[in-house]
């Protein structure tokens, strides 16, 4: 798969991230308090499991993840994390974790990380494919709700009182492949 994608206005980089770039990501982090505050063994760990497996794997449960980082230069502006869950019959992916630089939002970066891993998710199923994308958001982070809305992603849940510091509900958001194909086969945007 490509990861490597400028976007529209060619300012940013979309590429998976490596070790090298998790200094970068925690900064990121730190500068977005809204988004879930990871150490640095949660992200090595994540980066240690997002080797692409080279052996079909096995029938039962077996998770997979990918890192995004969105450089401007060779700085860190943003990142995603997705992981894959395959289950007997099904594939189903989450967005884990994502943020954006304060600097750098409104500007394309986090449609365009959601982009890259809405196209990675549809490739983790093989003949299955992905039956749908799964997220959570802080109820009152109403740009990150706007932005996955506008990209096609529906309401699905609510979990009370689910993130501290400070105490907000989490709302979960969902993107159905089948609900959103049009004939060319790539998602509405």
């Amino acid at each position: 798969m490509q990861m490597e994608t400028p976007t529209p206005a060619g300012k940013n980089f979309i590429r998976r991230a490596t070790f090298a770039e998790i200094d970068g990501i925690l900064a990121v982090q730190r500068a977005a308090p809204e988004c879930a505050q990871w150490t640095r063994a949660d992200y090595e760990e994540v980066l240690a499991t997002s080797a692409i497996l080279t052996v079909p794997e096995p029938q039962s449960f077996s998770p997979r993840h990918v890192v995004l980082c969105a450089l401007q230069g060779d700085t860190v502006v943003g990142f995603a994390v997705g992981s894959r869950l395959r289950f007997a019959e099904t594939v189903d992916c989450e967005l884990e974790n994502m943020a954006v630089l304060p600097t750098h939002r409104r500007c394309g970066v986090g449609r365009d990380m959601v982009q890259a891993l809405l196209v990675w998710s549809r490739e983790q199923g093989g003949p299955q494919r992905a039956m749908q994308l799964m997220l959570e958001a802080r109820a009152s982070n109403t740009a990150a709700l706007e932005l996955y809305h506008k990209m096609g992603f529906l309401p699905v849940g609510r979990r009370r009182e689910y993130y501290s510091q400070p105490t907000d509900d989490a709302i979960l958001m969902a993107w159905f492949p089948a609900a959103k194909q049009p004939q060319n086969g790539e998602p509405h945007f």
